[in-house]
């Protein structure tokens, strides 16, 4: 009851998010192995809220969007490189916000969880990462347009990173950038 009360009270906006995502891992270093040759693809699912009224940070910003979202990305070079699972609490800022269009920056942190790590083989092309549970960030910039009442499209720009930290080694971490024309759907004003 008290999360209903508090939903209705405190939440001005909540949405629920596709993402269809195509992109490419980024080798970012030297010391990668392989030789990236396929496209990645993945889905990316959110729930999001926007509170009405809060802390004084949440006003500072814009009344920020809090969420969760999980990822399942399918790897270029998958018998290499393998799937990743993760889920992000994630932060939208409203940079540009107009009635029918906004300009958004969406940021995420997590946990993720890789089917692929270094094997000690003779190959060893998988340098990226040494461990199969990770953090994972997310950064995601783009649009929000109106299309009818209340579903919105999301074309959107975005990098998703898988890394261990350094716990156990190689870790390089994974870099994959990708672009998106998601779908959202406003449950409530």
């Amino acid at each position: 009851l008290f999360i209903l009360i508090s939903d209705s009270v405190f939440c001005q906006q909540t949405n629920l998010e596709v993402y269809p995502l195509y992109g490419t891992l980024f080798n970012h270093s030297p010391a990668a192995a392989a030789i990236i040759t396929e496209p990645t693809y993945g889905l990316r699912f959110a729930y999001t809220k926007r509170p009405r009224k809060a802390s004084p940070f949440f006003e500072k910003f814009n009344y920020p969007a809090i969420g969760i979202a999980a990822n399942a990305v399918r790897y270029g070079d998958n018998e290499i490189f393998g799937n990743s699972l993760g889920v992000n609490a994630t932060l939208a800022f409203f940079l540009i916000e107009k009635k029918k269009f906004n300009f958004q920056i969406t940021t995420g942190m997590g946990a993720g969880y890789l089917t692929k790590e270094y094997e000690n083989s003779f190959q060893r092309l998988n340098t990226a990462i040494g461990s199969q549970l990770n953090l994972t960030a997310t950064l995601l910039a783009g649009l929000e347009f109106e299309v009818i009442d209340k579903l919105y499209l999301k074309p959107q720009v975005g990098i998703l990173h898988y890394s261990n930290g350094r716990t156990t080694l190689p870790n390089l971490g994974t870099n994959f950038v990708f672009g998106t024309i998601g779908i959202s759907h406003r449950i409530n004003d």
